[in-house]
């Protein structure tokens, strides 16, 4: 079971996203405001690499892939899911 805390809020987040998406930028808006969380956005063409190294499955992978608190997240998560 995964539960949020105060501590969450201190910790900033990193979403590497396919370069000039318009749809992630929507969902880092959402996890900035329904988190407390700062969002620092990467353009990142080959996340191949990076969701390998997080185990994602390719029939899993999406448009953005979000490291927050030591946990990889792809695609538009509700943040509730997050918390």
């Amino acid at each position: 079971l995964l539960a949020g805390s105060p501590a969450m809020a201190s910790t900033a987040a990193i979403m590497h996203r396919d370069p000039g998406c318009g749809c992630c930028e929507k969902w880092a808006a959402q996890v900035r405001k329904g988190l407390g969380k700062t969002m620092r956005v990467v353009d990142a063409s080959n996340r191949a690499t990076l969701q390998a190294r997080f185990g994602i499955p390719l029939r899993l992978r999406s448009c953005h892939t979000a490291l927050i608190d030591g946990m990889a997240f792809e695609g538009h998560v509700p943040v509730e899911d997050i918390r």
